[in-house]
């Protein structure tokens, strides 16, 4: 069967924005991908919110995202800055 360029260059331009969490086999540990989102107008790293809530976890909470497409990890807690909550490591 073959498809259509159109059709293939299209899955494509959607596959390239995929955001989702992935969890690991042996620690049952969650992680984000690096996205920011607006939430009650603070802008909340992905990684401190509970998964796909709007529910942003307290200052101090255990977080991790994806940087790179290729298993890059950054491991830190979250941190309210201003009106921000970030996922830093080394704090």
């Amino acid at each position: 069967m073959q498809f259509p360029s159109i059709i293939i260059s299209s899955l494509l331009a959607f596959t390239t924005n995929v955001n989702a969490w992935s969890q690991n086999d042996d620690t049952k540990v969650w992680t984000a991908g690096n996205n920011y989102t607006s939430i009650r107008g603070s802008v909340v790293h992905e990684a401190c919110t509970e998964m796909n809530t709007q529910n942003i976890r307290a200052h101090g909470t255990d977080c991790a995202y994806w940087t790179n497409g290729v298993g890059g990890l950054l491991v830190g807690k979250c941190n309210y800055q201003g009106n921000s909550v970030l996922c830093i490591s080394g704090c």
